[in-house]
């Protein structure tokens, strides 16, 4: 018995000396080099107001930043605290935590925490403080309040895929009637009769979510299919996404490629993340602006050097990486979708991802993308 204990001790040992190697001999995904502008140490992006100011988190305050010196204009609201709960921020207004959690020892509790619900920056001192900001209490396009109602039947458990002024969606994942397999369905309801969007039918719909982004420059919605398993063998892949008008008119199918993200789970790999696997560790979330399409992923089971924020190429075919590392606040798109904001972490970061000839003016303090 402890002859094949040992044994097995040395095959498992064997197979992560040859997982570790694999993993340090794989490519790393190839860093784009755009401009690139570091402003603000310690500080997280929140909304652009326009193409100039931002909203930002540091210091436990929301300030507003100007984007050209990196300097602070005003303190819109305090006390802020990032990271704990949900929190929303749109360029019509914001719901973030003004309290934090009561802890007591070893536990924490989140009972009597208060949220502060600002409808219009321009008048921050008007709030609104509330018990509840969750994900299905909050409409992510404008951080209006979502009445909640249970899905029945064929509806899914889904965030709001338009602003609340175009409209309240429901999304569906029901068999059609003639073929007998599923399709994706969204229904808008907005003073009158309700209009419904047919998506078609995924190669598979188990895991997957209707999620959606808002193309300012466009004036279009970016519907697309999310899921956490990033296995090359899950039948999602490659994924689904639609460009949608505010009214619920579907004016294009795009083909979501596979990026280097995706990869063949073997066992050993799979018992790392044991007891729920590799999806339980990963993140996915897409942004649509001027046009492109970003993806970032992270999480435990992704690998570092795999990690970060890609960008469709032209050609729909492939994932072109334009950040590394894990987004400490999600991707911030001005109004144009030209400038990016965002952190891994360190430093609040601005990069410009539209040619000078668009109307941007690339600043002369630029460096390029920082690697891993």
């Amino acid at each position: 018995m402890r002859k094949t204990i040992l044994i097995l001790m040395a095959v498992l040992a064997v197979a992560g000396v040859a997982f570790v190697l694999a993993r340090s001999r794989a490519p790393k995904p190839r860093l784009a080099r755009l401009p690139v502008r570091s402003v603000l140490p310690d500080a997280k992006p929140l909304v652009w107001l326009d193409e100039r100011f931002l909203l930002t988190g540091v210091d436990h305050k929301i300030v507003k930043l100007d984007s050209h010196d990196g300097s602070i204009v005003a303190v819109v609201s305090e006390p802020y605290y990032p990271g704990v709960g949900h929190e929303c921020f749109s360029r019509e207004g914001g719901r973030f935590a003004a309290t934090e959690p009561e802890r007591n020892g070893g536990s924490t509790s989140y009972a009597n925490m208060v949220y502060r619900w600002i409808k219009d920056w321009d008048q921050p001192d008007r709030f609104e403080d509330i018990k509840v900001c969750e994900g299905w209490n909050t409409n992510p396009h404008d951080c209006t309040a979502v009445d909640y109602k249970e899905a029945v039947g064929d509806e899914e458990a889904a965030e709001q895929l338009l602003k609340a002024e175009h409209g309240r969606t429901k999304v569906y994942s029901r068999r059609t009637e003639t073929e007998g397999k599923y399709e994706w369905a969204v229904t808008i309801e907005k003073d009158g009769p309700v209009f419904e969007a047919t998506l078609g039918q995924p190669p598979f719909f188990f895991g997957l979510d209707m999620r959606s982004s808002f193309d300012e420059s466009s004036g279009k919605y970016f519907w697309y299919l999310a899921t956490q398993d990033f296995n090359l063998e899950n039948p999602n892949w490659p994924l689904k996404g639609w460009r949608v008008t505010p009214e619920g008119h579907v004016t294009g199918m795009v083909v979501l490629p596979n990026g280097p993200w995706i990869k063949r789970f073997s066992f050993f790999y799979t018992m790392r993340f044991f007891s729920c696997g590799p999806p339980c560790y990963s993140n996915m979330q897409m942004w649509a602006g001027n046009g492109q399409l970003y993806i970032a992923v992270w999480g435990k089971a992704i690998g570092s050097s795999v990690k970060g924020v890609y960008r469709l190429d032209a050609g729909g075919q492939a994932w072109e990486k334009i950040i590394a590392g894990a987004l400490a606040n999600g991707l911030i798109l001005s109004p144009s979708g030209c400038q990016l904001a965002y952190s891994t972490g360190g430093r609040l970061e601005l990069m410009t991802v539209c040619d000078p000839g668009d109307g941007q003016v690339v600043s002369s303090s630029v460096s390029a993308t920082r690697g891993e």
